[in-house]
């Protein structure tokens, strides 16, 4: 497979970090269960389309596949993790002191 690629203008990519924005800012105001939910969702997608992303990756990279596959595996369980700490919402360090 030959791909080609061409520069982005400054306005695509003045276009492309507005949309990173707002994606960003109706994020952050998601509730917690609903991003852990896309944090799986996104891990699951991972380990559905696994063996073309990792020889994708493989051609564009030339690193080896087994390395890939255990890159990917890393990924998809730091995802699952910070999916988990979404829901249970020890990162935010939220403390009640009583007397």
């Amino acid at each position: 497979m030959n791909l080609t690629f061409k520069d982005a203008t400054d306005t695509e990519i003045g276009e492309i970090l507005s949309q990173s924005k707002a994606a960003f800012d109706q994020y952050s105001q998601t509730p917690l269960v609903q991003r852990a939910e896309l944090l799986r969702l996104i891990a699951a997608g991972l380990a559905e389309n696994k063996n073309d992303l990792v020889a994708m990756a493989h051609r564009e990279t030339n690193l080896e596949k087994e390395r890939l596959h255990t890159e990917l595996q890393r990924t998809s369980f730091q995802l699952t993790s910070y999916a988990d700490a979404c829901e249970n919402g020890n990162w935010l360090d939220v403390r009640i002191e009583t007397p």
